[in-house]
């Protein structure tokens, strides 16, 4: 974060949005399609099989995105380019995000606490600690959850960081080629390669299917649900949209 300050400081603000934009072009490429990623949607899995399709010499002309190459930088970059996402349910994705982040994105990952992450893990041990806390009367812990749910990358990051606005994503939604409820990846996963011929038993050799075993460790009480309803009203706007979008396209 210093870094990024001191950049911004000595050198001005275009430079770190150039690296950006070079970032998304350097990924992008010649490619016409792309998969936008908000954080614990089921990325990962769909990266995977991308990657050893590709490495194994199969024509994909497809690149999912990190979380950090949001829809306006596609825009940019590809104008034309066919996007792709997997959405979640707010709640479940929250839960997901936050447990993720709290064991550092083990197994997987092994991403260290950023400092913010570190005081707000030090408030809150889980996820429903932290929702139910965005209505507490003590405004110390109030204060605290508020800053929580600003700096836990995972919860921060979610739709409206990736995809702008609801207006954003009503003007790309001819664009989007692939769209599914992370709930249906296994079922409709192959949709997301259908364009490029690929068949779903080639598919089923690279995808590795998720963990469905593994119930959230913090289920969210009625209280913390309300709370996550009304602090995150974009978000739980955001899904509405997409399960209507996907509706509207099956």
């Amino acid at each position: 974060m210093l870094r990024k300050i001191l950049r911004r400081v000595v050198m001005g603000p275009s430079v770190a949005k150039r690296s950006k934009l070079d970032l998304a072009r350097g990924l992008i490429g010649a490619k016409q399609y792309v998969l936008l990623h908000v954080g614990k949607t089921g990325g990962t899995s769909l990266r995977g099989a991308i990657s050893k399709m590709q490495s194994d010499g199969i024509d994909l002309p497809l690149v999912k995105l990190p979380h950090d190459v949001l829809l306006k930088d596609v825009r940019s970059v590809a104008p034309i380019a066919k996007i792709g996402f997997v959405y979640r349910d707010p709640m479940d994705r929250f839960v997901s995000a936050f447990d993720c982040r709290l064991r550092n994105g083990r197994p997987e990952y092994d991403v260290l606490w950023a400092p913010g992450e570190a005081a707000a893990f030090l408030y809150f041990q889980t996820a429903n600690d932290l929702a139910e806390a965005l209505s507490s009367s003590d405004q110390r812990l109030r204060s605290a959850a508020a800053f929580a749910m600003r700096t836990i990358t995972h919860v921060r990051k979610g739709y409206e960081y990736c995809f702008g606005s609801l207006e954003e994503l009503a003007a790309n939604k001819d664009r989007i080629f692939f769209m599914c409820d992370l709930k249906d990846l296994d079922d409709r996963v192959y949709e997301c390669f259908a364009p490029f011929n690929i068949s779903s038993d080639t598919v089923d050799k690279y995808l590795k299917r998720r963990n469905k075993g593994t119930p959230d460790k913090t289920p969210l009480s009625d209280l913390a649900q309300r709370n996550l309803r009304a602090h995150w009203k974009t978000e739980f706007l955001f899904y509405e949209e997409f399960k209507r979008l996907d509706k509207a396209r099956v």
